[in-house]
């Protein structure tokens, strides 16, 4: 007895595996490298001016992690950049 089974869009789900596969990657550099940058971070607004005359927004509250995605960027080797 033979059984014959065709198998039809494996390139598709190919592309699909391929994709899930770089989000994952870029969700998992993001979160490392906010991790890793967070003393940083702490470092810059307890160093940041401060005066207490000023009733406005300081500088240190405007200080944040960023990350930027590079993953389809071809001009750099760069997957991921964060900074503060």
């Amino acid at each position: 007895m033979t059984t014959r089974v065709e198998v039809k869009g494996l390139s598709d789900l190919e592309s699909v595996l391929k994709k899930l596969g770089d989000e994952v990657a870029i969700n998992i550099l993001r979160k490392a490298g906010k991790a890793v940058m967070k003393p940083v971070l702490a470092d810059i607004k307890a160093h940041a001016g401060f005066d207490v005359s000023n009733p406005g927004e300081h500088m240190r509250e405007s200080i944040k992690i960023r990350t930027t995605d590079k993953m389809k960027d071809s001009h750099t080797q760069t997957v991921m950049s964060v900074r503060v």
